[in-house]
């Protein structure tokens, strides 16, 4: 039971980071090099919610 909450509480976190990643790719300001970087993070983030589906 305890570590479906903390299967939880990392989901939640990650879909969290997934948000601010979204926000800051809405700005212009962003370098390609930064534009890179966040969409790996993202990418991976997002095959680590995959994992733990």
């Amino acid at each position: 039971m305890a570590y479906n909450h903390v299967l939880q509480e990392e989901k939640n976190a990650l879909h969290d980071e997934i948000a601010e990643i979204e926000e800051k790719l809405k700005s212009s300001r962003l370098s390609p090099a930064e534009l890179a970087e966040l969409k790996k993070r993202a990418e991976a983030i997002r095959q680590r919610l995959r994992a733990i589906r």
